[in-house]
């Protein structure tokens, strides 16, 4: 799916984030220590550690995700833009367990 302009990319968020909450399912996505590097006076490229916990409650079972971003950012009329996105894994681990007890609103 595509969605263009900021309004339609919020509601899709607040969709799909709230049915993750009502599923049961928590978790955090996180991206640090970014690597940006000015390959000309337009473009640009990056690269972003992404550490990515998932927890479905309800099934007690759970992911971890860590891997790295690689972007491209363009100039576009003074404002910098992701051309592209896209993430490699470098680790991934599954589990359920009858005794998971995760916490929070």
């Amino acid at each position: 799916m595509c969605y263009q302009g900021l309004d339609a990319i919020i509601e899709f968020l607040k969709e799909s984030l709230g049915v993750h909450i009502r599923e049961g399912r928590r978790g955090m996505h996180m991206n640090h220590h970014p690597e940006i590097e000015l390959t000309s006076e337009t473009t640009a490229t990056g690269i972003w550690a992404l550490d990515d916990f998932s927890f479905h409650i309800g099934d007690r079972r759970g992911r971890r995700m860590a891997g790295h971003y690689h972007d491209r950012y363009v100039k576009v009329n003074g404002d910098w833009k992701i051309e592209h996105t896209g993430y490699r894994t470098a680790m991934y681990a599954r589990w359920e367990d009858s005794s998971l007890d995760v916490t929070g609103p």
